[in-house]
């Protein structure tokens, strides 16, 4: 019998060690925490750079302010100095000025060019990369005087600049809305919000009051020359007739029933301006009969059709028109009356929600 003692052999039929779990987060998930170091990093830029000299007054001393711009002119394909050098504060709105719009668009291959600049009219044109159709926007002090823009400062000081922004504005949504998506106004739109037009500040009711408002509503129609000439006619002292029912004063009963929700045909009032904290009230009765007439003129009849265009337009999903509040019924009339104030609306409109479909779809397949 042999006493050799055998060399060791390692069991082969051992269990193998479990592979190790992935730690791989889901897409949005990675997405939010890249987002959050980007934040940190623009912390940190923004510190630095606001007591220098190169920082705009604006942001001097705001870190945190800094910081939001340059994470917004990132998300645009702006350099860190150069947001904060593309965007102003203006009643606590941060918004990119026209001329840093048409950069956007110029940079992802889009042409936007000036055709025409006088004091009295300016014309911008585009064209969509890939595209032969040319889009253009007019605006003319006539239709600023429509919108009660004459009479602020900018635009007694330098129409014509102030026609070339708003036109530059107005024709970069229509062909690279893709490309400016999130940004809403511009610094000069936001600027000339926060007044209220002329006529909203008479005190007394001893003119005749119009009863057609949607004609009011249109810049350059003959209703915007008699109301600019309103004035003239307050000035004399001849008896003022039997007033004609018009919009109550403030503190007066509603002379006669408000329009239903469904009246897409219902006059359209004036509106007031955008103001502080109009993000946490609900959307007034005058917002959203507006928007029902500006739907009848874009010839948008379907409830479901107008809840589908609110929610591309404002990013959200709306059940009711009564889910909007006052700053996104604002933003969505005024993206309306720019498509109404363009040669074809209805293609206009079609323009603006096919690029908004399109990105919403890109978002969804990312």
């Amino acid at each position: 019998m042999s006493t050799a003692i055998a060399p060791y052999q390692p069991d082969t039929t051992a269990v193998a060690a479990p592979a190790p779990r992935s730690s791989a987060l889901p897409a949005q998930a990675a997405a939010l925490v890249e987002w959050a170091h980007s934040a940190d990093a623009a912390m940190h830029l923004a510190k630095g750079l606001v007591s220098t000299p190169f920082c705009p007054q604006g942001f001097r001393d705001k870190p945190y302010d800094a910081a939001a711009a340059i994470l917004a002119g990132a998300e645009v394909g702006l350099s860190p100095l150069g947001s904060l050098r593309s965007f102003d504060v203006i009643s606590g709105t941060a918004a990119p000025r026209a001329i840093t719009l048409r950069a956007i668009v110029q940079s992802h291959g889009h042409e936007i060019w000036v055709e025409e600049q006088t004091s009295a009219r300016a014309i911008v044109a585009g064209r969509r990369a890939g595209s032969d159709r040319i889009e253009r926007s007019e605006w003319t002090m006539e239709r600023a005087r429509g919108l009660g823009l004459h009479t602020k400062d900018n635009w007694k000081k330098q129409p014509g600049a102030m026609l070339v922004a708003r036109a530059t504005a107005e024709c970069a949504r229509l062909i690279a809305a893709d490309a400016i998506l999130g940004i809403a106004y511009t610094a000069e739109e936001i600027d000339d919000e926060q007044a209220a037009p002329v006529e909203a500040e008479a005190p007394k009711r001893t003119a005749r009051r119009r009863t057609t408002p949607v004609a009011e509503a249109r810049p350059a129609t003959q209703a915007t020359a008699e109301r600019v000439e309103a004035p003239a006619r307050r000035a004399q002292p001849a008896p003022a007739p039997a007033p004609v029912a018009g919009p109550p004063l403030p503190g007066e009963p509603d002379p006669e029933p408000e329009p239903a929700l469904d009246e897409h045909e219902a006059p359209a009032p004036e509106l007031e301006p955008v103001k502080p904290g109009d993000e946490k009230k609900k959307a007034t009765r005058d917002q959203v009969t507006k928007l029902h007439a500006q739907f009848g003129d874009l010839g948008v009849t379907d409830r479901d059709d107008k809840l589908r265009i609110l929610g591309l337009l404002l990013n959200t999903r709306l059940t009711s028109s009564n889910d909007l509040n006052r700053l996104e019924a604002h933003q969505a009339i005024d993206m309306l009356e720019r498509c109404l104030s363009s040669t074809e609306p209805k293609r206009a409109l079609d323009i603006v929600l096919a690029q908004l479909e399109d990105g919403a779809a890109a978002d969804g397949d990312a």
